[in-house]
């Protein structure tokens, strides 16, 4: 199944070569033009929570580009050659200032979009990338490593069927008009060679040349136009000609440099293909990465609510739809109404053991009670207002089994709500606490929402219990004490759940409402483990840090009229807004 999130008109390469996995349904296949991402993130979530493995082509036009397009309009508008010849060496060497800036510090991305590529990144399993380079602009963007990409298939090779001009050259770029493509038919006038132009007026055109001029930035578009015979010279912003022989590349300020390029396309034999990628070979190796572990030992997930019992059915679900067989269901009532009739009918077949404490107590008190009922040889958690995507039992165990830690935690997506009653508005989302392991960072912050955590039983027999006099952050307490008595961690690089933040101004936010609760516990916390980080200034200075910041949140919490800044802080500017995605949003196949 595949999703066009974007302009097919704009990205016609791009939308061919996806349309090769609209036979398929596993995987999904999203491309999402992250300038406006909104209905392809949704589409996105929507197939993580289904548990289909996704894949996503990000697209998101390089603002240095347009920077650079200007520059050359303005340079072809010069009157004196002189002028041009020397604005255009000045451009190739680097020493041409625009405002007093080199041009690359005049160009770059809108921290939205930024946000919408980390989200729609790491949500991802799998991230298509036209060519090499363009996986290290994405790794930029993230600050950290891409990890599970594939290079996409060009559009399939055809022969245009023409008697094709070894000498003369076609600047070919649909999408521009042709007024700015004036310097590049400037430059081939003065070396004598007779141009062609496929522009914005006459995008329709066949090619009739051999070689071709392809300016645009669009690598899919190069490497296709290779797999068609053609000599492509290409601006090697991502490293395309590394994808394929038939493709010249040149540094994008360098049009001298662009000139040797098209020498070097002239005098070329022939050439092939690089990196092979073929459709089929592709859907088998994203294939490959999704979860396929189904069977071993049992998974109890405790799932800890008290009078939510529609967010709770929505929970209990999440859980049943786990591609993990073994998986067993035990849900605590927080001293809240009976909620048994709920969990029998959204278990789903699945065995599920129901505990109801007589009393509301801390969420450790419920949490303890749902260990001690446990029967799985691992255990996990979550709340009733919170998801499990299909295959987090699946990554979770597989992950445990070949690498024998003790504790293993994904990554999470939160979802930012704004609640009036039974209405919700989803405001937007982001990757939440997306960190690795480390022992000394554990002392500062808690490690991951607790959901996100899958254990070995025999935890509780080694380190103890949640600490039920601890009224929050009791999990983090745990973890740091397992940490410090030896326990291994192991991170699962993928978003395997969903963590709910609402807010109701009528009813509040538990986070919110209870900040001094959050202050006292980790005051608590960070005097229990003192003596473990004794001397250790970087550990004291950070937990400081953090306490200062709480002590003002609760005060803040507390003065009504700055609590809608707290409601606001409590969601990182990084959240990207993402709306329900409309019945046949985009065009999907």
């Amino acid at each position: 199944m595949i999703g066009i999130f974007f302009d097919p008109i704009r990205y016609p390469e791009e939308a061919s070569a996806l349309s090769a996995f609209a036979d398929d349904p596993q995987p999904c296949v999203f491309g999402i033009d992250l300038s406006a991402p909104a209905q392809g993130l949704a589409a996105l979530i929507a197939a993580r929570r289904e548990g289909k493995t996704t894949a996503i082509l990000p697209l998101l036009a390089e603002p240095y580009e347009a920077t650079l397009s200007t520059i050359l309009q303005t340079i072809a508008g010069t009157e004196s050659h002189e002028d041009r010849a020397a604005q255009l060496a000045a451009l190739s060497s680097g020493q041409l200032l625009v405002n007093g800036k080199q041009p690359h510090e005049l160009a770059g991305y809108a921290q939205a979009h930024l946000d919408a590529a980390a989200l729609a990144l790491r949500l991802a399993d799998v991230v298509l990338v036209q060519a090499f380079g363009e996986r290290d602009r994405w790794m930029r963007a993230l600050g950290r490593p891409l990890r599970r990409y594939a290079v996409l298939p060009p559009v399939p090779a055809r022969g245009d069927g023409l008697r094709l001009d070894e000498t003369a050259v076609t600047i070919y770029a649909p999408s521009t008009p042709r007024a700015a493509l004036a310097i590049y038919e400037s430059l081939l006038a003065a070396r004598r060679i007779e141009t062609a132009v496929v522009a914005a007026e006459n995008a329709a055109d066949a090619l009739q040349t051999r070689v071709v001029i392809a300016p645009e930035w669009r690598w899919l578009r190069a490497r296709s136009l290779a797999g068609r015979g053609y000599h492509v010279v290409a601006p090697n912003a991502m490293r395309v000609d590394e994808c394929d022989e038939r493709i010249f590349g040149y540094a994008p300020p360098d049009l001298r440099g662009m000139l040797g390029a098209v020498d070097a396309a002239l005098t070329a034999s022939g050439g092939r293909e690089r990196v092979t990628t073929d459709p089929q070979a592709l859907a088998a190796a994203l294939a490959r990465d999704a979860a396929t572990i189904a069977e071993g030992p049992a998974v109890s997930i405790v799932i800890r609510t008290f009078d939510r019992p529609e967010l709770l059915r929505r929970a209990i679900e999440s859980v049943a739809r786990q591609t993990y067989r073994n998986v067993e269901i035990v849900v605590v009532n927080n001293g809240g109404n009976d909620v048994s009739d709920v969990v029998a009918a959204a278990a789903g077949g699945r065995p599920f053991r129901y505990e109801c404490l007589a009393e509301c107590k801390h969420i450790s008190a419920a949490s303890n009670a749902g260990a001690r009922a446990a029967t799985g040889a691992y255990v996990g958690y979550l709340d009733d207002d919170d998801l499990l995507y299909a295959d987090h039992c699946a990554r979770a165990v597989a992950a445990i089994e070949r690498t024998q830690a003790d504790v293993v935690f994904t990554t999470c997506l939160a979802e930012y709500a704004q609640m009036h009653g039974d209405e919700k508005r989803v405001i937007g989302y982001q990757i939440y606490l997306d960190r690795d392991f480390h022992p000394d960072d554990i002392f500062v912050a808690n490690l991951s929402p607790i959901h996100t955590i899958v254990h070995r039983r025999d935890l509780f027999d080694r380190f103890g219990y949640f600490d039920e006099e601890l009224p929050v952050t009791d999990d983090w307490e745990l973890w740091l004490r397992a940490s410090v008595r030896g326990a291994r961690f192991v991170r699962v690089d993928r978003v395997t759940c969903e963590y709910s933040w609402r807010y109701d101004p009528l009813r509040g936010n538990m986070t919110i409402e209870h900040q001094w609760d959050f202050v006292r516990a980790y005051r608590t916390i960070a005097e229990r483990y003192a003596g473990s980080v004794s001397g250790r200034t970087s550990i004291l200075t950070a937990q400081a840090n953090m306490l200062a910041d709480q002590e003002r949140r609760a005060q803040d919490a507390a003065d009504p009229s700055k609590r809608a800044g707290v409601v606001i802080g409590a969601m990182s500017n990084a959240v990207v807004p993402v709306a329900p995605a409309p019945e046949n949003a985009g065009s999907r196949t």
